[in-house]
Protein backbone atom coordinates (compact mmCIF):
# COMPACT_ATOMS: atom_id res chain seq x y z
CA UNK A 1 0.00 0.00 0.00
CA UNK A 2 1.38 3.54 -0.52
CA UNK A 3 1.43 6.68 0.81
CA UNK A 4 2.35 9.75 -1.84
CA UNK A 5 3.84 12.95 -0.43
CA UNK A 6 4.76 15.96 -2.29
CA UNK A 7 7.70 17.52 -1.66
CA UNK A 8 8.14 20.92 -2.81
CA UNK A 9 11.23 23.41 -1.16
CA UNK A 10 11.11 22.92 2.58
CA UNK A 11 6.93 21.08 2.32
CA UNK A 12 5.76 18.29 2.67
CA UNK A 13 2.13 17.26 2.17
CA UNK A 14 0.22 14.00 2.24
CA UNK A 15 -1.87 13.48 -1.13
CA UNK A 16 -4.28 11.53 -0.03
CA UNK A 17 -4.88 11.08 3.68
CA UNK A 18 -5.77 8.25 5.14
CA UNK A 19 -5.74 5.89 7.99
CA UNK A 20 -2.66 3.62 9.23
CA UNK A 21 -3.21 0.50 11.47
CA UNK A 22 -0.95 -1.36 13.97
CA UNK A 23 0.52 -4.87 13.42
CA UNK A 24 1.72 -4.61 9.71
CA UNK A 25 5.20 -5.24 7.97
CA UNK A 26 6.46 -4.20 5.26
CA UNK A 27 3.29 -3.19 3.71
CA UNK A 28 3.34 0.43 3.49
CA UNK A 29 5.66 2.49 1.24
CA UNK A 30 5.78 6.35 1.77
CA UNK A 31 6.67 7.41 -2.21
CA UNK A 32 8.22 11.21 -2.39
CA UNK A 33 7.87 13.53 -5.58
CA UNK A 34 10.61 16.05 -5.58
CA UNK A 35 8.49 19.23 -7.36
CA UNK A 36 11.43 21.11 -7.11
CA UNK A 37 14.97 20.98 -8.40
CA UNK A 38 16.90 21.67 -5.33
CA UNK A 39 16.80 17.82 -4.13
CA UNK A 40 18.09 17.07 -7.38
CA UNK A 41 21.87 14.98 -6.47
CA UNK A 42 20.73 15.25 -2.57
CA UNK A 43 20.70 12.06 -0.51
CA UNK A 44 17.71 11.73 0.86
CA UNK A 45 16.57 10.09 4.24
CA UNK A 46 12.88 9.72 5.47
CA UNK A 47 12.56 10.72 9.60
CA UNK A 48 9.51 8.79 11.36
CA UNK A 49 8.83 9.65 14.76
CA UNK A 50 6.47 8.37 17.54
CA UNK A 51 6.71 7.85 21.60
CA UNK A 52 9.25 5.19 21.09
CA UNK A 53 11.61 7.38 19.34
CA UNK A 54 12.99 8.67 15.93
CA UNK A 55 13.79 5.80 12.88
CA UNK A 56 15.61 6.90 9.69
CA UNK A 57 15.28 4.84 6.44
CA UNK A 58 17.29 6.20 3.40
CA UNK A 59 15.05 6.80 0.37
CA UNK A 60 15.49 4.98 -2.84
CA UNK A 61 14.49 5.90 -6.53
CA UNK A 62 12.29 8.38 -4.08
CA UNK A 63 10.56 5.46 -1.80
CA UNK A 64 10.62 3.74 1.24
CA UNK A 65 9.48 1.37 3.39
CA UNK A 66 7.46 2.66 6.55
CA UNK A 67 9.37 1.12 9.16
CA UNK A 68 7.07 -1.60 11.53
CA UNK A 69 8.20 -0.05 15.23
CA UNK A 70 6.24 3.16 14.34
CA UNK A 71 3.33 1.08 13.81
CA UNK A 72 1.86 1.13 17.30
CA UNK A 73 -1.83 1.35 17.83
CA UNK A 74 -3.78 4.07 19.06
CA UNK A 75 -0.64 6.22 18.32
CA UNK A 76 0.20 9.18 15.73
CA UNK A 77 3.70 8.69 13.62
CA UNK A 78 5.08 12.08 12.16
CA UNK A 79 7.09 11.52 8.61
CA UNK A 80 9.70 14.00 7.34
CA UNK A 81 12.51 13.62 4.81
CA UNK A 82 15.97 15.44 4.64
CA UNK A 83 18.55 15.68 1.95
CA UNK A 84 21.74 16.10 1.85
CA UNK A 85 25.24 16.35 -0.74
CA UNK A 86 27.38 14.90 1.81
CA UNK A 87 30.22 16.82 0.48
CA UNK A 88 32.68 18.45 2.75
CA UNK A 89 32.92 21.91 0.24
CA UNK A 90 29.90 23.39 -0.42
CA UNK A 91 27.83 21.75 2.34
CA UNK A 92 23.90 21.78 2.38
CA UNK A 93 21.02 20.18 3.90
CA UNK A 94 17.67 20.22 3.75
CA UNK A 95 14.73 19.52 6.03
CA UNK A 96 10.91 19.44 5.86
CA UNK A 97 8.52 19.69 8.17
CA UNK A 98 6.51 16.67 9.30
CA UNK A 99 3.29 15.29 8.58
CA UNK A 100 1.21 13.75 11.32
CA UNK A 101 -0.87 10.45 10.56
CA UNK A 102 -2.72 8.33 12.79
CA UNK A 103 -2.06 5.01 13.44
CA UNK A 104 -5.64 2.53 15.24
CA UNK A 105 -5.64 -0.43 16.32
CA UNK A 106 -5.28 -3.75 14.04
CA UNK A 107 -6.20 -7.27 14.25
CA UNK A 108 -2.49 -8.24 14.46
CA UNK A 109 -1.23 -8.09 18.20
CA UNK A 110 1.59 -10.22 19.86
CA UNK A 111 2.24 -13.22 18.42
CA UNK A 112 4.58 -16.03 19.07
CA UNK A 113 6.77 -15.63 16.51
CA UNK A 114 8.60 -12.38 16.82
CA UNK A 115 8.71 -9.43 14.58
CA UNK A 116 11.08 -8.46 12.21
CA UNK A 117 12.50 -5.14 13.01
CA UNK A 118 13.33 -2.57 10.02
CA UNK A 119 16.80 -2.32 9.49
CA UNK A 120 18.92 0.74 11.17
CA UNK A 121 19.92 3.17 9.23
CA UNK A 122 23.67 2.70 9.50
CA UNK A 123 23.07 -1.32 8.60
CA UNK A 124 21.15 0.21 5.55
CA UNK A 125 24.61 2.55 4.74
CA UNK A 126 26.56 -0.63 5.81
CA UNK A 127 25.40 -3.03 3.11
CA UNK A 128 25.32 -0.24 0.59
CA UNK A 129 29.38 0.20 1.02
CA UNK A 130 29.95 -3.59 1.01
CA UNK A 131 27.88 -3.62 -2.49
CA UNK A 132 29.74 -0.71 -3.85
CA UNK A 133 33.52 -1.88 -2.26
CA UNK A 134 32.49 -5.06 -4.19
CA UNK A 135 32.21 -3.26 -7.47
CA UNK A 136 35.35 -1.57 -6.57
CA UNK A 137 37.35 -4.75 -5.77
CA UNK A 138 36.37 -6.38 -8.90
CA UNK A 139 37.17 -3.04 -10.73
CA UNK A 140 40.81 -3.07 -9.48
CA UNK A 141 40.84 -6.87 -10.15
CA UNK A 142 40.01 -5.74 -14.26
CA UNK A 143 42.01 -3.00 -14.50
CA UNK A 144 45.29 -5.45 -13.36
CA UNK A 145 44.33 -8.04 -15.48
CA UNK A 146 44.69 -5.35 -18.31
CA UNK A 147 47.59 -4.26 -17.52
CA UNK A 148 49.38 -7.52 -17.62
CA UNK A 149 47.39 -8.36 -20.93
CA UNK A 150 49.11 -5.23 -22.27
CA UNK A 151 52.81 -6.28 -20.33
CA UNK A 152 52.19 -9.27 -22.28
CA UNK A 153 51.32 -7.79 -25.44
CA UNK A 154 54.54 -5.46 -25.74
CA UNK A 155 56.46 -8.50 -24.66
CA UNK A 156 55.23 -10.44 -27.51
CA UNK A 157 55.72 -7.61 -29.52
CA UNK A 158 59.65 -7.12 -28.94
CA UNK A 159 60.08 -11.23 -29.20
CA UNK A 160 58.75 -10.56 -32.52
CA UNK A 161 61.00 -7.67 -33.69
CA UNK A 162 64.20 -9.57 -32.32
CA UNK A 163 63.28 -13.05 -34.44
CA UNK A 164 62.86 -10.48 -37.36
CA UNK A 165 65.97 -8.98 -36.71
CA UNK A 166 67.43 -11.98 -36.50
CA UNK A 167 66.05 -13.50 -39.21
CA UNK A 168 67.47 -10.26 -41.38
CA UNK A 169 70.64 -10.58 -40.03
CA UNK A 170 71.10 -14.27 -41.24
CA UNK A 171 69.67 -13.87 -45.02
CA UNK A 172 70.25 -9.91 -45.24
CA UNK A 173 67.81 -7.30 -46.18
CA UNK A 174 67.12 -7.41 -49.94
CA UNK A 175 63.86 -9.75 -49.37
CA UNK A 176 60.35 -9.80 -51.90
CA UNK A 177 57.70 -9.50 -49.82
CA UNK A 178 54.63 -11.57 -50.78
CA UNK A 179 51.59 -9.77 -50.95
CA UNK A 180 48.08 -11.73 -51.60
CA UNK A 181 50.37 -14.47 -52.13
CA UNK A 182 52.53 -12.49 -55.11
CA UNK A 183 55.51 -10.38 -55.41
CA UNK A 184 54.84 -7.03 -56.14
CA UNK A 185 55.81 -5.77 -59.58
CA UNK A 186 57.90 -2.53 -58.08
CA UNK A 187 60.04 -5.75 -56.00
CA UNK A 188 61.03 -7.82 -59.85
CA UNK A 189 64.24 -7.13 -61.00
CA UNK A 190 63.78 -4.64 -64.15
CA UNK A 191 66.38 -6.65 -66.65
CA UNK A 192 64.08 -9.25 -67.93
CA UNK A 193 63.40 -10.79 -71.21
CA UNK A 194 59.55 -9.40 -71.79
CA UNK A 195 59.17 -9.51 -75.59
CA UNK A 196 60.65 -10.98 -78.54
CA UNK A 197 60.48 -8.46 -81.93
CA UNK A 198 61.15 -9.95 -85.44
CA UNK A 199 61.52 -6.96 -88.11
CA UNK A 200 63.20 -6.30 -90.98
CA UNK A 201 64.79 -2.87 -90.86
CA UNK A 202 66.56 -0.73 -88.04
CA UNK A 203 63.86 1.81 -88.84
CA UNK A 204 61.43 -0.49 -87.78
CA UNK A 205 63.35 -2.04 -84.72
CA UNK A 206 63.70 1.81 -83.81
CA UNK A 207 60.33 2.55 -83.56
CA UNK A 208 59.33 0.12 -81.31
CA UNK A 209 57.75 0.52 -78.09
CA UNK A 210 60.38 -1.99 -75.59
CA UNK A 211 61.67 -2.20 -72.30
CA UNK A 212 64.98 -3.70 -71.30
CA UNK A 213 65.43 -7.11 -71.93
CA UNK A 214 63.41 -7.44 -75.01
CA UNK A 215 65.00 -8.83 -78.32
CA UNK A 216 64.77 -7.92 -81.91
CA UNK A 217 65.35 -10.34 -84.54
CA UNK A 218 66.63 -8.86 -87.55
CA UNK A 219 65.65 -10.74 -90.83
CA UNK A 220 67.09 -8.22 -93.40
CA UNK A 221 70.61 -8.73 -91.27
CA UNK A 222 69.78 -12.37 -89.79
CA UNK A 223 70.86 -10.91 -86.23
CA UNK A 224 69.44 -10.73 -82.75
CA UNK A 225 69.49 -7.67 -80.56
CA UNK A 226 68.54 -7.01 -76.93
CA UNK A 227 67.49 -3.79 -75.67
CA UNK A 228 69.16 -2.46 -72.33
CA UNK A 229 69.03 1.31 -72.49
CA UNK A 230 69.73 1.13 -76.13
CA UNK A 231 69.92 -1.89 -78.50
CA UNK A 232 72.78 -4.25 -77.84
CA UNK A 233 74.12 -6.45 -80.86
CA UNK A 234 73.91 -10.46 -79.81
CA UNK A 235 76.55 -12.49 -81.91
CA UNK A 236 74.79 -14.47 -84.66
CA UNK A 237 74.91 -17.87 -85.75
CA UNK A 238 76.82 -16.51 -88.99
CA UNK A 239 80.00 -15.53 -86.98
CA UNK A 240 80.14 -18.65 -85.55
CA UNK A 241 80.10 -20.37 -88.37
CA UNK A 242 82.25 -18.02 -90.04
CA UNK A 243 84.78 -17.93 -87.23
CA UNK A 244 84.73 -22.04 -86.94
CA UNK A 245 86.39 -22.50 -90.49
CA UNK A 246 83.20 -23.85 -92.55
CA UNK A 247 82.50 -20.61 -94.47
CA UNK A 248 83.15 -17.12 -95.24
CA UNK A 249 79.26 -16.12 -95.27
CA UNK A 250 76.17 -17.90 -93.96
CA UNK A 251 74.58 -17.85 -97.66
CA UNK A 252 76.97 -19.88 -99.19
CA UNK A 253 78.44 -22.21 -95.92
CA UNK A 254 77.93 -25.93 -96.62
CA UNK A 255 77.67 -26.33 -92.43
CA UNK A 256 76.43 -23.06 -92.17
CA UNK A 257 73.65 -24.54 -89.79
CA UNK A 258 76.66 -25.84 -87.34
CA UNK A 259 78.40 -23.72 -85.22
CA UNK A 260 81.75 -25.23 -83.70
CA UNK A 261 80.91 -28.81 -84.91
CA UNK A 262 77.26 -28.34 -83.53
CA UNK A 263 74.10 -28.66 -84.35
CA UNK A 264 71.91 -25.39 -84.17
CA UNK A 265 68.00 -25.46 -83.98
CA UNK A 266 66.06 -23.09 -83.80
CA UNK A 267 62.44 -23.27 -81.94
CA UNK A 268 60.13 -21.66 -79.98
CA UNK A 269 59.73 -21.67 -76.06
CA UNK A 270 56.96 -23.89 -76.29
CA UNK A 271 58.83 -26.54 -78.03
CA UNK A 272 61.68 -25.87 -76.30
CA UNK A 273 59.80 -27.28 -73.42
CA UNK A 274 58.66 -30.68 -74.61
CA UNK A 275 61.73 -31.23 -77.14
CA UNK A 276 64.15 -34.08 -76.55
CA UNK A 277 67.71 -32.46 -75.97
CA UNK A 278 71.14 -33.12 -77.19
CA UNK A 279 74.06 -32.38 -75.91
CA UNK A 280 75.45 -31.52 -79.45
CA UNK A 281 72.91 -29.33 -80.11
CA UNK A 282 72.55 -25.62 -79.75
CA UNK A 283 69.26 -23.80 -79.33
CA UNK A 284 68.11 -20.82 -80.23
CA UNK A 285 65.17 -20.37 -78.30
CA UNK A 286 62.76 -16.82 -78.73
Amino acid sequence: MFFDFNVSNHSLKLVAPTSLFSGNSNYYTCRFNFETEDWSGLSKIAVFTNDDGAFSVPVEQDQCVLPEEVLTGNSPVFVGIFGTNLSSENYIRISTGLVCLYVADGAYKEANAPSVPSPDLWEKYYEEITRVGGFAERAENAAQNAEAQAVYAEDSKKAATRALSDILEMVGTDLAMLIDGKIPASQIPSIATTEIYTVSSAEEMNSLSVENGDICIRLDENKSYIFSDGWIYLVSPTDYSAKSGYAETAKTAENANKINNHRLVEMTAEEFEIAVKNDDTYYLVY
